[in-house]
């Protein structure tokens, strides 16, 4: 039986996260008097708090023990609200969005950076801004810096103070329906906005004006990368080994990260609590050889496993899962060396609670969620299963046993992974059973390397041939199992509330098998029903969906036509398959399209489809006519058909007057594979002789469903 009164973390982590949730998703103001109110009070209700607790909550009368819980979660919500809404600078008097002018001149520290094709992406931390007009004003704020690289090889580093001469802008939200909200990955790490800058416009004032013992770091992981560099010769080896063991995965091309995606194997390349419990066993293993009763022993034991610990972490880049790692097992750590019994629930909480009181916004982070969630797995239904299938083979046994690891983190995790990602791996298990083994392998054979190439090079070649062989094996095998057939289900679409069903069953689900009670067995089953019948009005209204999508693709025209779940997709000829991709796959998947026909826009074709007709670029589809136009019709009568949409597209050379002498029209679609002057020039045209008009660049894709009455 799962008892609460040995996870007291939980329940105080509960209300906090609860106040974290109103304060990002509700961001209602705190003024600046309830602030002060708050910042004084805020020391006397802990100190009471504690002192409550210090006494006893057993000497407390029943009837008060309710007053006291209650004012425990209010205070807990209150302060996780308070404390995120103190945490970001957005809501600053003086952040750097309120003196943003048409060109601003901005000073700033860069707090990270990491290379992004011919982009470098800076983050910055403002420290003034200003005009050619205006003084500088001492700011706050953070800016996500990209720094073209094709013209210079002017690198930004850690720690430099930089000064650029740009427009900022507030990051927009998805201009095509249901793509990755991008803008909201940059709110929870506490960035609003971005700035383009070419090699002219930015220069370095100075340099190592970061912390001292992070640039010391930094040297140090640069320097463990050239290292990988001379040992592992093939692209695909050096960059998973310098994901697994440094945390850069600048060198990660689409073929591995895609192969490592579709087989489940992708949180092998973010280093977190599996490479942190690699070096927590490691450690911990060589400290036991240390034979000694020396009382000084008990404490430098942790001491230096905790070090050791955090200095892996921060090599690797302090990516947030490394620290979140570290944090956890630094509480593991502690709480074994007091001797007492260690519940992995109340240290997952604590270290929870404590990373989220220093940067609540983490709650939201993809990686933090899934992190904690597949170690709840872990600990919860691993035994479980294990215990239901028991081999006497002790190979058998371990390969069964790391089959269980995983097959138990995804019962926790596979409800968010289809909601983030769309896909489900279905040989994860397999997957599983290559690069755990290997993940230990690589990270000791990485750190013999590190050391023989400063003490003993010579040896150092031979462990360099070791650690790529076993890099090159790991890869091998999991490219081999991705060309498995049917090894991932991709497209998969699930709206919030399947999400919600789909936790909420695994939660009375795990109830049932914890208390044994068959109401939480039906609650579960209840959860599923509700799913299914989710699921049949869901592919109803896909059934019966009607719409027309002109998207937002630079430089390109991209142009659906939804019938059902069967789709006809127009397109230039030279729109890159990755950015059509980019624009429309999350909403084919949304829309469960199971059908798709590619048309490439030429007016010298002549198609005909069940519901749809393309002739001289007019095409009829349903009862709305819609004209593609990237020239002017010379020579032509003015078309005798009513056109609903006329879509201009590749900077035709004309007036919108002009169009009026050829086509009767109601309304005019302005694409992306437009010029913005065109476009501009366009829009005062359609003003002034009121024509209705939709801009495709500016206000996003244009989604018309034809069933409807509009």
């Amino acid at each position: 039986m799962f008892n609460w009164r040995e996870v007291p973390f939980v329940r105080l982590l509960l209300p906090f996260v609860i106040g974290i949730g109103l304060a990002f998703y509700f961001d209602l103001p705190v003024t600046e008097q309830a602030g002060y109110a708050f910042s004084f009070l805020l020391p006397i209700l802990g100190f009471l708090l504690i002192a409550i607790i210090w006494l006893g909550q057993k000497k407390l009368a029943p009837s008060s023990r309710v007053y006291f819980s209650l004012f425990v979660h209010l205070f807990l919500i209150i302060f996780g609200y308070y404390l995120t809404f103190e945490n970001n600078s957005f809501h600053k008097a003086d952040h750097f969005r309120h003196y943003l002018t048409a060109e601003d001149i901005g000073v700033g520290r860069v707090l990270s950076i990491s290379k992004s094709g011919k982009f470098d992406r800076a983050v910055i931390d403002m420290e003034q801004i200003g005009s050619n007009q205006s003084q500088p004003k001492h700011t706050l704020g953070q800016v996500l810096l990209l720094v073209d690289r094709s013209e210079d090889n002017r690198a930004i580093n850690y720690g430099d103070r930089i000064t650029f001469k740009s427009k900022i802008t507030s990051l927009n939200a998805p201009k095509n329906p249901n793509a990755f909200d991008f803008r909201h990955l940059l709110r929870v790490r506490g960035i609003y906005h971005q700035t383009f800058v070419k090699s002219h416009q930015w220069q370095t004032l100075s340099t190592n004006q970061g912390s001292p013992f992070l640039t010391k770091v930094q040297s140090l992981r640069t320097h463990l990368i050239s290292v990988l560099q001379k040992h592992l010769s093939t692209n695909n080896e050096f960059a998973v080994g310098s994901a697994m063991l440094l945390g850069d995965k600048s060198a990660l091309q689409d073929e591995i990260k895609n192969a490592y995606a579709g087989t489940g194997a992708t949180h092998v390349m973010a280093v977190s609590g599996l490479h942190l419990g690699i070096i927590f066993l490691g450690i911990g293993t060589l400290l036991r050889l240390i034979k000694t009763r020396n009382r000084f022993f008990r404490f430098f034991k942790p001491a230096v496993m905790i070090a050791g610990i955090w200095l892996f972490a921060l090599l690797t880049g302090a990516s947030p899962s490394a620290m979140r790692a570290a944090v956890m097992f630094s509480f593991l750590i502690v709480g074994q060396s007091l001797v007492r019994f260690v519940n992995i629930y109340n240290t997952l909480a604590i270290s929870a609670f404590c990373l989220l009181c220093y940067q609540p916004y983490l709650l939201f982070e993809t990686g933090f969620q899934l992190s904690y969630l597949a170690v709840v797995g872990i600990v919860f239904f691993q035994s479980k299963i294990y215990r239901l299938w028991i081999i006497d083979n002790k190979l058998g046994d371990y390969i069964w046993k790391l089959a269980t690891v995983g097959l138990a983190a995804q019962l926790t995790t596979f409800p968010l992974s289809l909601f983030y990602f769309n896909q489900f791996p279905l040989y994860f298990w397999l997957s599983g059973l290559v690069v755990v083994p290997a993940a230990f392998l690589i990270i000791c054979a990485g750190i013999g390397l590190f050391i023989m190439e400063t003490i003993f090079p010579a040896a150092a070649i031979w462990i360099g041939k070791l650690l790529y062989g076993i890099i090159w094996l790991m890869n091998s095998i999991i490219f081999l199992i991705r060309q498995l057939p049917a090894g991932l289900i991709d497209g998969i679409w699930i709206g919030a509330l399947v999400f919600i069903l789909l936790y909420m069953a695994v939660i009375t689900l795990s109830i049932a098998i914890n208390t044994e009670k068959k109401k939480w067995l039906i609650y579960g089953l209840a959860c599923f029903s509700l799913i299914a019948v989710n699921y049949a009005f869901t592919a109803t209204s896909h059934q019966t969906q009607q719409q027309i999508v002109l998207y937002h693709t630079p430089k390109n025209t991209l142009i659906d036509f939804v019938d059902g779940r069967q789709l006809i997709s127009f397109r230039n000829a030279t729109i890159p398959e990755k950015s059509a991709r980019f624009a429309s796959e999350r909403n084919h998947w949304a829309l469960g399209v199971n059908h798709i026909k590619q048309v490439n826009t030429n007016k010298n074709q002549s198609l005909h489809f069940d519901n749809l007709i393309y002739k001289s670029n007019i095409i009829q589809f349903r009862d709305k006519t819609i004209a593609l136009v990237n020239e002017l019709p010379i020579g032509k009568h003015k078309l005798s058909q009513k056109i609903d949409y006329l879509i201009l597209y590749e900077n035709p050379d004309l007036k919108i007057a002009q169009l009026q002498d050829y086509f009767d029209f109601n309304e005019i679609w302005f694409a992306t594979s437009n010029s913005y002057y065109k476009i501009k020039a366009w829009e005062d045209e359609c003003v002034s002789l009121r024509i209705p008009f939709s801009t495709v660049s500016s206000e996003g894709a244009i989604v018309k469903p034809i069933n409807s009455k509009k």
